[in-house]
């Protein structure tokens, strides 16, 4: 058989290298794009998928050489055999590496055994190294575009919105994600609240659509999905006849305390936020005590979240209630006679 030296000279061979890498890199970085559609260029940036690009971009230089050494041609003659070979090393070259030999079931996974299961490891590496780096940005981003959204009112507007503004998304796709909404509709509030609910709509629509169509169209429904801020029945209990003077330092300082914040930076700013505005309240005497407090508890519970102001007021409710804890009633024991 001909190798690709009996029809072209060494730059010629070392051009045909150089594409057949490019055709690797180009395959690997189509499947990143593929697999983060939300953010595909920011996810083909991080160290993991550029080592998983460069290494499909080796694997088809290496393909490429296997194929000169061999002479394989592919059933072609004269000049079109260099033109061949490298496309078919830098399009086949995956091909060839994620085969298997043979397929093994270990602890009820089936693993692949050839050259393939070192693709699966490193493809599997990269997945989870995007979602860690990106998880933290699409977190943030939902949790600022979605603040204040209802899930009742925006759960059929809101992904009809965006999938009308991309006009491309497939009706199987649509019909998927509405599935999905609904299952996430059909869970009771004491799994899930309305703010939870809403918070994973807008990751369902972010990792469809991207962040900014689904900022636009957040933006563009206004009003009609958004709700009002509340407080459950057990939180407004604790708030009760209690003193606004006695709490708006010492409560906040308790939520702020207590909470779970991953961002120490954001914890810090967000206390700022929070005394401020504590203190913004205490000097405006025309507002009643009862407003003051009621207005506290919505600032708090947007910054931590109803189960740490819950868990806050438990511990403060005894000191803060103005009257103080009442007394259980006495009965009187009946009266013997001798």
């Amino acid at each position: 058989m001909p190798s690709a030296a009996a029809f072209v000279g060494p730059a010629t061979t070392f051009f045909l290298y150089s594409c057949t890498v490019f055709f690797g890199i180009a395959l690997g970085l189509c499947e990143l794009i593929g697999r983060y559609r939300d953010a595909p260029f920011e996810a083909a940036k991080t160290p993991f998928a550029l080592l998983y690009i460069a290494v499909n971009g080796l694997a088809a230089g290496f393909a490429y050489y296997v194929i000169l050494v061999f002479g394989w041609t592919f059933g072609v003659s004269g000049a079109a055999v260099p033109l061949v070979q490298a496309f078919t090393a830098g399009f086949g070259a995956m091909a060839l590496f994620r085969s298997s030999l043979l397929n093994v079931k270990i602890g009820g996974t089936d693993v692949s055994i050839g050259p393939g299961f070192a693709f699966q490891i490193l493809l599997f590496a990269t997945d989870r190294e995007v979602d860690r780096i990106l998880g933290q940005q699409r977190s943030a981003d939902v949790a600022i575009i979605m603040r204040g959204i209802s899930f009742a009112l925006a759960q059929e507007a809101l992904p009809s919105y965006c999938f009308e503004l991309l006009q491309n998304v497939p009706i199987a796709e649509q019909q998927n994600f509405g599935q999905a909404v609904g299952a996430l509709a059909a869970k009771p509030a004491s799994e899930m609240t309305d703010s939870g609910k809403a918070l994973n709509l807008g990751l369902m629509l972010m990792n469809s659509v991207g962040k900014k169509v689904l900022d636009t169209a957040v933006a563009a429904l206004g009003p009609t999905i958004r709700g009002p801020s509340g407080l459950d029945v057990v939180t407004l209990g604790f708030l009760k006849d209690l003193d606004f003077e006695k709490i708006y330092i010492p409560l906040p300082a308790c939520c702020l305390m207590i909470a779970n914040f991953g961002d120490k930076q954001k914890a810090q700013i967000d206390t700022e936020t929070v005394s401020k505005f504590a203190q913004l309240l205490k000097d405006q005497s025309e507002i009643p005590n009862a407003a003051k407090v009621f207005m506290l508890a919505i600032a708090l519970q947007e910054t931590v979240g109803e189960a740490v102001l819950l868990a806050a007021l438990r511990q403060l409710s005894p000191s803060a209630n103005p009257t103080g804890p009442k007394p259980p009633p006495q009965t009187q024991s009946p009266k013997t006679t001798p």
